[in-house]
Order: structure tokens, then C-alpha cells, then sequence
């Protein structure tokens, strides 16, 4: 495990792992294109098993949604009802390899190319990380089971907040 925490040694981790591995299942509060980090995975959108997206106080910009929103793998939690706030990136691979940053970074251009922000860097092979791919895996179950796809009419409306 290793700490990360200048915004651009962030970014290019998040890249790193969207190349080296097939799966992604994300959790964050806020999302926003203008990273590298943001255009390798619009780049790799197959790659995507699941992603939660938080929009409270509408913080997510338009851009990531709109780029994303027809994504059946990219869901959005639109509750105002308590606030969504995880910041965690999994990825894996078929033969049971994974590697998560989890931490302060929300998945936007400010967080990963400005901002102060702390993450961890954890790997399958780190010491004493056996549950920790199952417990990240199952609370983004529950994470997915609050989300659901944004429709046509909510991503006007939203723009129209947001502007």
C-alpha cells in the first residue's frame, strides 16, 4: 500500500490502472471530463462494470453526464436526501488481480489536476487486504441499488440548474 497525494501522480495512476486492468467499479460523489484520467475512460466505456455517479449540490458537470448518461454501466444518484460522498476506484482483472485508490479525489478535472487531495493505494497482493476487494465490491452493490440511469428530460433539467 502507498499513499498518493499530489492531484497529477493521482491522475496518472487512475490512467495506469484503467490500461493495465478489465474491470471498473467506481464510486464517487462528483464527476467532470478535463483530466486524462476522464478521457481514458470515456476512451475504455466497455471497460466500465459499474460506476456511481453522486449529483448533489450539482457538482457533477454536465459534460461528464452527458459523455456518459447513455451508458448502461453509469448510473447517478439523484436523492437530495443525505448526501453521497464516496471517492473509490476498483479495478480487476479476470484472473483475481485488482488494485483500488481510495480517498479524498472526487473523478474531476479539479481533483486531479489542482486540488489537495490524499489517496491510498491498495493491491490484491498487499498484506492483510483479503476482504477488502469483497467489502468495496458490496458496498458499491448497495451504492448501484440507490442509482439508476438519468433520463433525457432529467439531464436538460439539471443543465438548466447547473448553468
Amino acid at each position: 500500500m502507498k499513499i498518493i497525494t499530489t492531484p497529477s501522480n493521482i491522475d496518472k495512476t487512475l490512467v495506469k490502472l484503467m490500461q493495465k486492468y478489465t474491470k471498473y467499479y467506481i464510486a464517487t460523489a462528483w464527476a467532470s471530463m478535463g483530466s486524462n484520467a476522464s478521457l481514458t475512460l470515456f476512451e475504455n466505456k466497455h471497460r466500465i462494470v459499474k460506476m456511481i455517479v453522486g449529483t448533489h449540490f450539482y457538482q457533477t458537470h454536465p459534460n461528464f453526464i452527458y459523455n456518459f448518461a447513455n451508458t448502461e454501466t453509469v448510473r447517478f444518484i439523484l436523492k437530495t436526501d443525505g448526501i453521497y460522498h464516496p471517492k473509490v476506484y476498483l479495478f480487476s482483472n479476470e484472473d483475481g488481480s485488482w488494485e483500488c485508490l481510495i480517498g479524498s479525489a472526487n473523478f474531476t478535472a479539479s481533483a486531479l489536476t489542482k486540488n489537495l487531495e490524499l489517496m491510498a493505494h491498495i493491491r490484491s497482493n498487499d498484506h492483510g487486504t483479503k476482504d477488502i476487494f469483497t467489502d468495496i465490491l458490496s458496498s458499491i452493490n448497495i451504492y448501484w441499488e440507490n442509482s439508476r440511469a438519468m433520463t433525457n428530460n432529467e439531464m436538460v433539467n439539471y443543465k438548466k440548474i447547473w448553468d
